[in-house]
């Protein structure tokens, strides 16, 4: 539901790139980093902890079966470039949110003790 909200706040007619879904892979990514950071440094979840947020949270707040679809959608549009950047732009985003979320959590962050 966090998904689909975010994608409707931020989607435009005509758009053409697919900026919803950009921004929750970003968004999942940085507190699944966070998440790890936080899990590695001060609290060690049980297994279901662990699943419920980095699986069911980030995982369900995150969409590759979207993201793909989307990819797709660009490529029967016969916009190549656009395609091949959005894929570029999301694994590089991705990967750069989840190193800020790890680096955040590590640094910068204090958390509660549960």
């Amino acid at each position: 539901m966090a998904r689909y909200a975010l994608a409707l706040l931020l989607s435009r007619p005509h758009q053409f790139w697919p900026l919803g879904t950009w921004v929750a892979n970003a968004c999942a990514s940085l507190l699944l980093g966070l998440f790890m950071a936080w899990t590695q440094r001060q609290y060690n979840p049980n297994e279901s902890v662990r699943l419920l947020v980095a699986v069911g949270f980030c995982g369900g707040f995150s969409t590759f079966s979207t993201f793909s679809a989307e990819v797709w959608q660009l490529f029967q549009q016969q916009a190549y470039g656009w395609a091949l950047g959005y894929v570029a732009a999301s694994f590089l985003l991705a990967i750069a949110a989840l190193a800020l979320g790890i680096w955040l959590g590590g640094r910068w962050l204090t958390w509660p003790d549960w």
